[in-house]
């Protein structure tokens, strides 16, 4: 049985290393050929856009991008949504939701901006489509273009693209993803990562930096005379579903905290999407009661606790011009950043294990202030964890209270940054410069 079990195991690591070749080759590839100098940008465009295509059966579209005058298919999806905005998946059990085949208007197309390419006549191939509409993207700081075609074929469509940038898998450990830039991987039934591996193709050395992602709640009630804590291990997490995709995966789960005995929160249902370069957790923040009534203070801590393979690394804010270096021991400029009482906007962390950079995205008119949390001392223990230590980055949530019974928005966005240079706002663009689509009939 354990010879079973090593011979399994080498079959899934052989497995993963000629799929990571493989996406690795076909990223390179599709890098050779962008028109736009927009690596990392996903587009995700609404079918109620499209004037001519909306309503076609999914399976007789294609989107043509033209290369040295020709038009080929390349990578896209459809992912179909319910009347109720529902995205059709695989339910467990294999059970899958049912669409109705049909580009609809809440349906949404997905791409890589780096697939598009340059302004062409579809009707001018061998093959042409009955209809099509044209998308032309902008880069709003170089004015430069690049056009995708989503077409339609009445019959005999061409063969959709080979390229898949998107794997996921699950395990009996864990469910991982891979895509050519990054791996991560979840424990069963988590809605918390618990290992990335950025790529060499994005700059990496492919170890594990991650400890975990760390969610700390804290609550003070009785005039501060009584604390609460919730870690991360306080959420009850089930996967409802994954939609896969060639350049999207979308993984729904529903999430509870346990907040004394068997009271538990209102459930949450978080849609994580997972692209080429980056992965996102929007989700609603509301308290399960009038908080406030009972508690005088309430903050909630969500980011990364990094490992030892992570010393080294620089750390970049809107908040700290010039970087601090994780070296396990807090220095006063360490300290200084620490205590910055301002409001976090983004950050960037960079190294020999690779380059990410995270966005909070929220609504400036709602009561939570958002500010760095920063630590860097692997002598202070933190548990739970694997990696004994602290070397921390997060979105420190205060003024929890003053939300009472309202719902707000929140969501972390996360970028790998492939090959990064040393250029912040180059790195930036896809935050502070999106691209600006257009639809052309």
């Amino acid at each position: 049985m354990k010879k079973q079990r090593r011979l399994s195991r080498l079959a899934l690591l052989l497995s993963l290393l000629v799929s990571a070749i493989t996406l690795r080759a076909q990223a390179q590839d599709q890098s050779r050929t962008a028109s736009l100098d927009r690596v990392m940008d996903p587009v995700v465009i609404a079918g109620v856009k499209f004037p001519n295509v909306r309503t076609r059966p999914v399976a007789h579209l294609r989107l043509l991008a033209f290369r040295d005058g020709n038009a080929i298919p390349v990578p896209f999806q459809i992912d179909e949504r319910t009347p109720a905005g529902e995205y059709v998946m695989t339910r467990p059990a294999g059970v899958r939701d049912r669409g109705d085949g049909l580009f609809d208007d809440n349906d949404e197309l997905v791409f890589m901006a780096l697939d598009a390419g340059k302004r062409g006549d579809p009707k001018a191939g061998g093959f042409p489509p009955a209809g099509w509409d044209e998308i032309e993207l902008t880069d709003p700081l170089t004015g430069e273009r690049a056009y995708a075609y989503l077409a339609f074929f009445a019959s005999d469509p061409p063969s959709l693209s080979p390229v898949s940038y998107m794997q996921y898998r699950e395990t009996p450990e864990y469910d991982e993803l891979v895509t050519p830039y990054y791996t991560l991987r979840f424990p069963k039934n988590n809605v918390f990562i618990r290992d990335i591996m950025i790529h060499p193709a994005a700059g990496g050395n492919g170890q594990d930096f991650m400890d975990r992602i760390k969610m700390r709640l804290g609550v003070k009630v009785l005039a501060g005379y009584w604390s609460v804590g919730r870690t991360e291990e306080n959420f009850v997490t089930k996967v409802l579903g994954v939609a896969r995709g060639p350049v999207r995966v979308i993984r729904q789960t529903d999430t509870r905290l346990v907040i004394l005995l068997n009271l538990k929160s209102p459930s949450a249902v978080v849609n994580g999407s997972f692209y080429p370069c980056s992965f996102q957790f929007p989700s609603m923040l509301s308290l399960p009661f009038r908080m406030d009534l009972v508690a005088s203070d309430a903050s909630i801590r969500q980011g990364w606790d990094l490992n030892r393979n992570a010393l080294g690394m620089k750390f970049y804010t809107n908040l700290n011009p010039r970087p601090v270096t994780y070296d396990g021991k807090m220095d006063p400029e360490e300290v200084e950043l620490a205590n910055n009482p301002n409001t976090l906007y983004w950050a960037l962390c960079t190294g020999p294990a690779g380059t990410f950079m995270f966005k909070g995205v929220w609504e400036e008119s709602s009561p939570l202030q958002a500010r760095l949390y920063y630590e860097d001392d692997l002598s202070r223990l933190e548990p739970p964890e694997e990696d004994p230590g602290v070397m921390g980055l997060a979105y420190q949530l205060e003024n929890l209270l003053k939300m009472g019974t309202g719902r707000y928005p929140f969501n972390i966005i996360n970028y790998v940054v492939p090959n990064f240079d040393g250029d912040v706002p180059r790195a930036l663009r896809v935050f502070d410069h999106p691209l600006q689509v257009a639809i052309n009939p």
